[in-house]
């Protein structure tokens, strides 16, 4: 499991649904148009995608790969563990319904993963001191 997958789940009372295609790439690396990450608390993560992007979601450290229909929320609303976590403000009221359709029980969240994502590791970093020594290069 990666660093930001351990201290992610480190940090959770409750399984956390990740759908924000940001939040996916920032957690396992893997950038997608499809895909969502379920986060056990101080434990597994699951990353699900289809077909387009399994190869790619394999290499990905630390998470279970899944291989979903392309309607990866159709296919999961029945399996989410109750009082699992979604990320209300990435979450549509349309896959809210279809999520829950399936019976699951979902509590609404804002900012789990934006708040890790706001504190900047050693790597990040380095790489906005490159990207700012080439935008000084640029002006």
């Amino acid at each position: 499991m990666t660093t930001r997958l351990q201290t992610l789940a480190a940090s959770l009372d409750a399984p956390l649904f990740v759908t924000d295609l940001t939040n996916i790439r920032y957690l396992t690396g893997l950038d997608s148009s499809n895909a969502a990450v379920l986060v056990l608390p101080g434990g597994d993560a699951t990353l699900y995608t289809d077909f387009r992007y399994i190869d790619v979601a394999r290499q990905c450290a630390g998470v279970t790969v899944v291989l979903t229909r392309r309607s990866i929320l159709q296919e999961l609303a029945g399996s989410l563990p109750a009082g699992t976590q979604v990320e209300a403000d990435a979450l549509p009221y349309a896959q809210w319904e279809v999520l829950t359709s399936g019976g699951a029980k979902l509590v609404a969240t804002r900012g789990i993963v934006e708040g890790l994502r706001a504190i900047k590791d050693a790597e990040e970093i380095e790489q906005l001191r490159r990207a700012a020594k080439v935008g000084d290069r640029v002006l």
